[in-house]
């Protein structure tokens, strides 16, 4: 459920014990949605998606949102969204010590909704992850995803570090790191070595075959095969980085 009304004079004044002494500024710009609620049940990741989909699209469709939520658990996708801090609703007595933020995303020109796409394709919603591992998974997909063309695995950017000269080398460092990954104690680890060697390696199925066969749903299963990517990822760059 959600409830994002648009920011009109009848919808500030409802707000208005939420948000309180920034309500006047979120009332004096015209337009814009303001998200007043969001709750999905527990143990589906895909419908929390969803959800954050359709608040996004209604927000960017209106060229801005508010949000108000003292809640951390809300105020950290609220950052990682890129939102502004307005400030900090002013407590009282009644709240138990919960204080509101009040933060708001707005895009006043079509170049600042494509700063702002830009930003969150570079650095996702988890977080921003170190540039030369962000580029060393990207580049580790593309090198397994041509594992069996020996020569499009050969212009592979992996290839400039010393450690792995050679297309050969970059492909038995692959093979060799997926084996380790399904060898581990880690089951969490070793699910996804078994994904990567069914999928790139072994060339199964596809992914939804995969994901069936190892009895995961797509989402459990995309989040494994990206643990996998990483757990590679940071191998090659402890090689590189190693005396």
């Amino acid at each position: 459920m959600s409830y994002t009304p648009l920011l009109t004079d009848r919808s500030v004044a409802v707000i208005e014990p939420v948000t309180r002494q920034h309500t006047d500024w979120l009332a004096a710009s015209a337009g814009g949605t303001f998200m007043g609620m969001a709750a999905c049940e527990d143990g589906h990741p895909e419908a929390h998606a969803a959800l954050l989909r359709q608040i996004l699209t209604n927000g960017i469709g209106t060229r801005r949102m508010g949000v108000a939520t003292p809640s951390p658990d809300y105020q950290q996708p609220v950052r990682r969204l890129a939102f502004g801090l307005i400030g900090t609703a002013r407590q009282e007595t009644s709240d138990g010590g919960q204080c509101a933020e009040v933060h708001e995303l707005a895009f006043p020109t079509p170049d600042s909704l494509t700063a702002w796409l830009g930003r969150i394709a570079a650095t996702g919603l988890t977080g921003p992850f170190p540039p030369n591992l962000r580029w060393c998974v990207a580049e580790v997909r593309k090198a397994l995803e041509h594992l069996h063309d020996p020569v499009r695995l050969a212009r592979s950017a992996l290839l400039a570090s010393t450690v792995i000269p050679t297309a050969k080398e970059l492909r038995r460092s692959l093979v060799d790191a997926i084996g380790d990954l399904m060898a581990s104690d880690d089951p969490r680890t070793a699910q996804a070595g078994r994904i990567l060697d069914a999928y790139y390696v072994r060339c199964r199925s596809d992914h939804v075959g995969v994901a069936h066969r190892v009895h995961l749903s797509r989402a459990t299963y995309f989040r494994r095969l990206d643990h996998g990517l990483t757990r590679i990822a940071q191998q090659m760059l402890a090689r590189r980085d190693a005396p």
